[in-house]
């Protein structure tokens, strides 16, 4: 054995004279493919994430403008109901203010704790591989 050989070298050597060399070749090449299947799903994931994401805030801005317009449609119908121009505006900001009171006085029963129940339920799905 020359002086030069590290401990790599020796343990390849070891590892040809037993006919190991490719059983270690193979694991690392299962090793490797493990990585780049965990990194493929991790894409995956948060592309799905991402495209939810992108729907939820498409959906979101459809409400808001169906919101806005039916909220005119509500004044216009109160404002012509009490004969006067003003009083629609001012009974519908105000049901929407006593439901932005209603849903932050309640919100960790209506909103938080449903969305940590979704999100957990969709964390225990199996994933297949």
């Amino acid at each position: 054995m020359s002086p030069n050989k590290t401990s790599a070298n020796i343990m390849f050597d070891l590892l040809k004279l037993l006919k190991l060399d490719n059983i270690f070749d193979n694991l690392v090449g299962f090793i490797e493919t493990k990585i780049e299947l965990y990194k493929i799903q991790f894409k995956e994931e948060v592309a799905r994430a991402l495209g939810v994401m992108i729907l939820l805030f498409i959906l979101l801005q459809v409400a808001m403008l169906f919101l806005i317009f039916i909220s005119f449609f509500f004044v216009a119908i109160i404002n012509s109901y009490i004969s006067n121009q003003n009083a629609g505006f001012l009974i519908v900001a105000s049901v929407y203010l006593v439901l932005g009171v209603v849903l932050y006085l309640f919100r960790e029963k209506l909103i938080f704790n449903y969305i940590l129940k979704e999100f957990f339920k969709e964390a225990k799905k199996p994933k297949t591989p």
